[in-house]
């Protein structure tokens, strides 16, 4: 069943793609912006806030 409902969602998806893909263009640069922004959220959940930087490697004389 779950098989069937990927199936559809991927046939779906294709026929939005080549039928209104046209119309998808204007999206692209606000689904980049977008994803620029997602990456930086998860970029930066590695190691604290921009401020954050009380580690040994950042004080270097």
């Amino acid at each position: 069943m779950q098989w069937v409902l990927i199936g559809l969602l991927v046939i779906a998806a294709i026929y939005l793609v080549v039928d209104h893909g046209v119309h998808l263009v204007a999206y692209f640069p606000f689904v980049f912006l977008l994803g620029c922004f997602v990456m930086h959220l998860f970029m930066h959940g590695n190691h604290g806030s921009h401020g954050d930087q009380d580690d040994d490697t950042s004080r270097r004389r």
